[in-house]
């Protein structure tokens, strides 16, 4: 599709200047200093409002729960009745999981 407008004519409305590449360089790199400073609003508007969950602080626990029991009564953060209700919880919960 022709246009008219041949190598020759396009250098001589632009006063002879030929980029030879640099013009597309350079709004790659305009491009990819966009990107970054969109990325660091986007970052700090998260971080300003909280969006990011904070980390934690310890990783979870792979003890089977009546051991964490056990170690919970042990260390006098739970008393005899509390321990026993919770024991007996957990026997139920065992009990119900094998019947099905």
């Amino acid at each position: 599709m022709p246009t008219g407008l041949d190598g020759a004519k396009l250098r001589h409305m632009m006063d002879g200047y030929d980029m030879n590449g640099w013009g597309s360089a350079m709004m790659l790199v305009w491009l990819l200093i966009g990107i970054g400073v969109l990325g660091i609003v986007v970052w700090f508007a998260t971080r300003w409002r909280g969006g990011s969950p904070p980390a934690p602080t310890s990783a979870p626990s792979t003890k089977p729960a009546q051991d964490l029991l056990d170690d919970r009564f042990a260390l006098g953060e739970i008393d005899v009745d509390e321990y026993q209700r919770r024991r007996d919880a957990l026997e139920r919960g065992n009990r119900e999981r094998a019947s099905t």
